[in-house]
């Protein structure tokens, strides 16, 4: 898959989101590039995403071995930001809460 170039709106949020919500430089780093992972996976801006697209995202992450503790991590990170976006309505709607996923690590995908 190539690398998608994330729009400059997308990633003014996601540096105001980790800015405003995130304290810690080492977990700042590592929100910031699972948001660009999803982002270079759905290969479209913040505002087009849906949820099925997150579907789609957790399945290629379980087809990749992720551990469903990681997979867990990795959704709650998006839908961090997806809640940061529908809060400050950048987006109308939630598009990373996805029915039954709320707690990955003991789910089975």
């Amino acid at each position: 898959m190539s690398t998608y170039q994330i729009c400059d709106e997308d990633k003014a949020l996601i540096e105001t989101w980790l800015i405003t919500r995130i304290q810690n430089e080492g977990t700042v780093k590592v929100y910031k590039s699972v948001a660009f992972e999803f982002l270079n996976f759905v290969q479209k801006p913040l505002k087009q995403v849906a949820m099925v697209d997150v579907g789609r995202w957790l399945v290629d992450l379980k087809n990749q071995s992720f551990k469903p503790a990681t997979i867990a991590r990795k959704l709650g990170t998006v839908q961090g930001l997806a809640a940061f976006a529908t809060d400050t309505g950048y987006i109308p709607l939630h598009f990373a809460r996805v029915p039954g996923l709320d707690s990955l690590s003991s789910a089975r995908l």
